[in-house]
């Protein structure tokens, strides 16, 4: 099925426009020709295209048979121009004019070809009869007599004439027949695509190209007055073949109502490029190049400078107090741990104000697929205000307007947000790694769906509701979490593998089936298509609450059908695997008790410089760092609070981006039975270095003693 039809049979004198009001009521119409000849004469057809596919079906049904002033009209599917069973034209302004003959026009040329070989015999296959022949018609004709004196070789003529010219007309016209029989390339995965409809947006081209393999760049380029698409696009494919194969299926096919013509477009312009004469040019051009990759960048970063610029301009003093580790008491105080503070309270104030303005913070933490059309401009000064960038970004000729600027009051980074993708990919070549003030700015593509509604800035009345939503929220978490402890009931060695399943059967039929057995977990395994589709793989996993169940279902479920399938049923080697890392990232974040374990500290950290830390939120019982034999910390260690509530703050404020010496800290809910296993190793280690060299079997001492004893005797023997 196509979304282009043909019309046939239409008035002498339609117009444009009514050919497409009459058609427009169906649905969005994308293309609407009347065919003219060349001499500007109406053929009475003309062809639409609609966006869908069931607009042209709908339309068919509608309109065909049905008339227009006096004219009935055919209204048919237009046929791709690639399909190989194509009816032939029939009109006479069409390419192949000839009609097919019937059989018996067919008979009557055979008829005369046998009468012309009777009366010609021997001169039928004479050439230099027919020669005559032709000489006597161009005589009657008033043509030339003998016309391969028209198709002279031109190598003959321009020798004549200057051997030099004959030379370059030899060439070019060697160069124009290389051109029409050179096959099109498809080496660098590129193509050029035209005729779309103005309505097409670069998701639809991703959906229909990513079905023939992974795609690099979609480039649709937009008109800057009207914000619609210019009518074409460039499409790079990772793989050559696949860009092959998407020209042969896709060419001259029908596509949201228009006819596809596709080319292979040549390599991608390198336009940036300049004639590097030093090296700060070519590692900036370098730097540009590497800007689209996507970077795994911490995004609530702050630069040590800034945080002590933003702390002496907060607290009204000088920047040199900070860095002072002699305090007005005499008792000194780490600048390391100043700063470590400060940063953990700029990054919770900037994180509120993500939050006021709908930004979703989980967005970052996860390996999400990017934005093309938000992106995270990082290292701004820390005097930023949001119009001396947006003043910035106008005298770079930034072309098409921002619909979102999201800058916190600090002035460390920002969110922008545009309404087209080709206007972004502007933005992001000409800003990325450019200078602002005395900084490089590094840019990055935000995750996607990283703004919740409309992005405009909350009140304090729904501020304050979605603080409600967000303690609503834990709570829910927290019941959730309780449930997932349940999970932990489940035995060892209680999980089936089962094989052959019916690619269109479901995880809750699966489960009904086994829950027969006892209580149990259904998963099936699924993968995405080109197309992405999610698909069954045909086999899943089924977890027992208990071990014997699961030899239970093993012996009475072998072999039986469902949706008919014979299963087959045997014990899983990935028990507790799939649901492993789940797990770990729960314990991770739910609170077991006040003790928490702080990892990734730096070597040059001390244990009194934790505690200034951490006693910042709530009184202390003990901070302890394990060690090594030489004497140095293992680079993680454990603080324990007084009350659970002093660690909870701790944890929320700390756990986000809090550097010390460089080094971002990394805190777990540690559980109590982890630090008795660190006091037990470690006593274990000392035994073990202490008397590792005294230490022999009970066969060697007895071999000793025994010795011992015979040397006695034969003392003795000697002395007597």
């Amino acid at each position: 099925m196509g979304s282009r039809i043909i019309v046939k049979n239409l008035p002498k004198k339609i117009s444009d426009e009514k050919f497409r009001t009459h058609f427009a009521s169906v649905g969005e119409i994308t293309d609407a020709k009347l065919k003219f000849t060349k001499d500007g004469k109406f053929r009475q057809f003309g062809f639409v295209g609609f966006r869908t596919d069931e607009q042209a079906r709908k339309a068919i049904d509608y309109f065909n048979n049905t008339y227009i002033d006096a004219s009935k009209l055919i209204v048919e599917l237009c046929q791709p121009l690639n399909e190989a069973n194509k009816t032939r034209p029939w009109s006479k302004h069409s390419k192949s004019k000839k009609e097919p003959e019937t059989k018996k026009e067919a008979k009557k040329s055979n008829k005369k070809e046998d009468m012309m070989q009777k009366l010609l015999g021997p001169l039928g296959k004479d050439d230099q009869f027919f020669e005559f022949l032709e000489a006597n018609k161009a005589i009657k004709s008033k043509e030339n007599i003998w016309k391969n004196d028209i198709n002279l070789d031109i190598r003959q003529t321009s020798k004549s004439a200057d051997p030099d010219k004959a030379e370059n007309e030899i060439q070019t016209e060697d160069k124009k027949i290389v051109d029409v029989d050179q096959e099109p390339d498809f080496e660098n995965g590129r193509l050029f695509v035209r005729n779309l409809c103005y309505e097409c947006k670069e998701e639809d081209l991703e959906k229909l190209f990513a079905m023939y393999g992974p795609l690099v760049e979609v480039n649709m380029p937009i008109d800057n007055f009207s914000k619609k698409p210019k009518g074409f696009a460039y499409i790079t494919c990772m793989f050559p073949e696949k860009a092959l194969q998407a020209f042969n299926d896709l060419d001259g096919t029908v596509y949201q109502g228009r006819m596809l013509h596709i080319l292979p477009a040549k390599s991608k312009a390198e336009a940036d490029e300049i004639d590097e004469k030093n090296f700060k040019q070519k590692k900036q051009a370098e730097m540009k190049k590497k800007a689209q990759s996507s970077h795994n960048w911490n995004t609530l970063f702050i630069n040590q400078n800034s945080v002590a610029n933003l702390m002496a301009n907060k607290y009204q003093v000088d920047k040199s107090d900070i860095y002072d580790v002699h305090s007005a008491g005499g008792k000194k105080a780490s600048a390391a741990v100043k700063l470590a503070v400060g940063e953990t309270q700029i990054v919770n104030d900037i994180r509120k104000f993500l939050l006021r303005n709908n930004v979703k913070l989980d967005a970052f933490g996860s390996n999400r697929e990017r934005s093309k059309t938000v992106m995270l401009v990082k290292n701004l000064p820390n005097d930023t205000n949001e119009t001396e960038l947006k003043e910035f970004i106008a005298k770079q000729k930034v072309d098409g307007g921002m619909k979102r600027f999201v800058m916190p009051e600090y002035g460390i980074a920002c969110l922008i947000e545009f309404n087209e993708r080709q206007e972004a990919r502007d933005a992001f070549k000409k800003l990325a790694y450019r200078k602002f003030k005395s900084v490089p700015l590094y840019l990055e593509w935000a995750p996607v769906d990283i703004f919740d509604g409309d992005g405009q800035q909350l009140d304090s009345e729904e501020n304050e509701n979605k603080e409600e939503e967000i303690s609503e929220n834990k709570k829910v978490n927290e019941i959730l979490e309780k449930e997932s402890d349940n999970e932990d009931d489940y035995e060892e060695n209680a999980t089936l593998f089962v094989k052959n399943l019916n690619f269109d059967t479901n995880e809750q039929d699966l489960r009904k089936l086994f829950s027969k057995i006892g209580k149990c977990k259904a998963t099936i395994a699924k993968k995405i298509s080109h197309n992405k589709e999610t698909l069954s793989m045909g086999y899943g996993f089924v977890m027992f609450k208990k071990s014997s169940d699961a030899k239970e279902a093993i012996k009475s479920l072998q072999g039986c059908q469902l949706d008919g399938h014979c299963l087959e049923i045997k014990f899983s080697n990935r028990t507790g695997a799939v649901d492993a890392a789940k797990k770990k990232a729960v314990q991770m974040t739910k609170q077991k008790s006040s003790k928490i374990l702080v990892r990734n500290i730096p070597f040059e950290a001390k244990a009194k410089e934790i505690e200034e830390l951490f006693k910042v939120f709530g009184e202390l019982k003990y901070v302890r760092l394990p060690k090594k034999i030489d004497g140095a910390h293992r680079g993680f260690g454990f603080v324990d609070f007084v009350t659970q509530s002093d660690a909870e703050r701790a944890f929320d404020a700390l756990s986000h981006s809090t550097h010390l010496f460089g080094r971002r800290l990394v805190l777990e809910w540690a559980e109590p039975e982890q630090t008795q296993d660190v006091e037990i190793l470690r006593q274990k280690e000392e035994q073990l270095s202490g008397s590792r060299n005294k230490k022999l079997k009970k066969s060697q001492i007895l071999d000793d003693l025994g010795r011992e004893e015979d040397d006695l005797r034969m003392d003795v023997g000697t002395e007597s």
